[in-house]
């Protein structure tokens, strides 16, 4: 028997309390998931280099999906690249 197959949502809808103020106000505010491919791609850094940084609490962590499933969300990841553009 097959098992079954199932399909990870890019979005969540949920309410956070580490969002702006003007985020919260929206109780239906999407959030997209951006799995490790995505990540590496926009930051330009490496697998390992990503997870060294999560470790060292100098990059945003992980959420599970599942159990052999994580992502990041993009709101976090856009605001790390901010932080580092406005540091250089």
């Amino acid at each position: 028997m097959r098992p079954p197959s199932f399909r990870v949502v890019d979005t969540l809808h949920f309410r956070s309390k580490t969002m702006p103020d003007q985020i919260m106000n929206d109780s239906r505010h999407e959030l997209s998931i951006l799995r490790l491919p995505d990540v590496i791609q926009l930051t330009g850094l490496s697998r390992s280099t990503i997870y060294a940084a999560v470790s060292a609490q100098a990059f945003p962590r992980q959420v599970r999906l599942s159990a052999r499933c994580v992502g990041w969300f993009e709101h976090d990841i856009q605001s790390w690249l901010l932080t580092r553009v406005q540091a250089a």
